[in-house]
């Protein structure tokens, strides 16, 4: 009988710590980083992502940010005279984005102890609001990883670094002396080293 209460007295304790280190979380964040190709040059931005711990080491939410990007939107040429020569060069044009994301995360910590590695992806569509050419928009994807360092309970510091990955559209014109001039929208992908902090509560 006495190891029966033990062992139920074992099962409840156990229930009872997994039960306060599940449940709803919020966070907030800054982030940014410098270009990983030509597309953009750096970014800078603060989201705050509002979720559940479904059990100690598994995360899901949706968050929503505020974001501030250079983005190509023109590659263009000119042409000019030199020495008597008719001479063309090419350039790239980029625009002051004010972008507002929206995405969904999931997050994988490898451990429950005081200092945690984990693994994490967001996935979301960005809104460009405040460009005219507005071409860093539609859907991106930020594989990272990072550490969450906890304070006390429910409380963490954590760093990330990861990714983004970001759907871009831009227009390029060019010249040939064969082909004159032509031009042409580029859907492509732009690459952005991203760095966050951030605070759990």
């Amino acid at each position: 009988m006495k190891k029966i209460i033990i062992l139920l007295t074992a099962v409840v304790l156990s229930m009872t710590a997994k039960a306060q280190n599940t449940g709803y979380e919020k966070s907030i964040e800054i982030n940014g980083g410098p270009a990983m190709n030509k597309c953009t040059k750096y970014s800078l931005g603060i989201s705050m992502v509002n979720g559940y711990r479904i059990i100690p080491n598994l995360y899901a939410g949706i968050g929503v940010g505020f974001k501030y990007t250079d983005a190509l939107f023109m590659h263009t040429w000119r042409s000019y005279m030199q020495y008597g020569s008719l001479h063309f060069e090419s350039s790239d044009s980029y625009s002051g984005d004010y972008l507002l994301p929206i995405f969904a995360r999931i997050q994988y910590n490898f451990t429950t102890t005081k200092v945690k590695p984990m693994l994490l992806c967001d996935a979301g569509y960005t809104i460009n609001v405040g460009s005219v050419e507005g071409n860093a928009v539609g859907f991106y994807w930020e594989p990272a990883f990072g550490v969450d360092i906890s304070l006390e309970e429910k409380t963490s510091l954590y760093f990330q670094v990861g990714i983004n990955l970001q759907k871009l559209h831009y227009d390029r014109y060019e010249y040939s002396y064969y082909d004159g001039a032509s031009s042409e929208e580029v859907n492509t992908t732009a690459s952005t080293l991203c760095f966050k902090i951030g605070m759990r509560f």
